[in-house]
């Protein structure tokens, strides 16, 4: 994160004359910085790929629509261009924890979720890999209840990536 080097630098240039040289080389040494990352996050959109489906349950379309509109929901002026499931099946979570932090009372939890990629294009026209975490709680009378998702992490990823699983 670059931005608390910049906001530094601009508070110690309002502490010096104009012109002064140490304020010249930080901010030579920050521009250096922003290169070399700008080069860094380059290479890695070329190298990010979308996992391919690994989930093939009766329910995967329905899984990809509700990633679709989380993924939307994320990037609003954007347009999802794949999805994928890359779970192979659903991850149960059986615990007993408490409900708030002043731990008082207990719940006992059953939660099954898998994990969906969402290749999207913002409005600015970077395509990014966009994790969807969904997730569905097991309800009193043994069923599961609705599918809920949110996002997780996104990396740039360079558009001729998509649809591709890489090298």
């Amino acid at each position: 994160d670059l931005d608390p080097l910049r906001q530094d630098i601009e508070k110690f240039a309002g502490t010096v004359k104009a012109g002064d040289p140490k304020l010249a080389g930080l901010r030579a040494k920050l521009k250096a910085v922003e290169t070399k990352d700008a080069e860094h996050r380059s290479i890695r959109a070329q190298r990010t790929f979308q996992s391919p489906d690994g989930y093939s349950g009766a329910d995967l379309e329905a899984l990809k629509a509700k990633a679709k509109e989380v993924a939307a929901a994320a990037h609003p002026k954007g347009s999802v261009l794949k999805l994928t499931v890359p779970s192979k099946d659903w991850a149960i979570e059986d615990v007993i924890e408490h409900t708030d932090t002043t731990r008082t009372a207990l719940r006992h939890r059953i939660t099954r979720s898998v994990r969906a990629q969402a290749a999207v294009k913002d409005a600015a026209g970077a395509v990014w890999l966009q994790e969807v975490y969904l997730g569905q709680d097991k309800l009193p009378d043994g069923t599961w209840g609705p599918v809920k998702g949110h996002t997780t992490w996104a990396d740039r990823m360079a558009e001729a990536n998509v649809g591709k699983t890489g090298p």
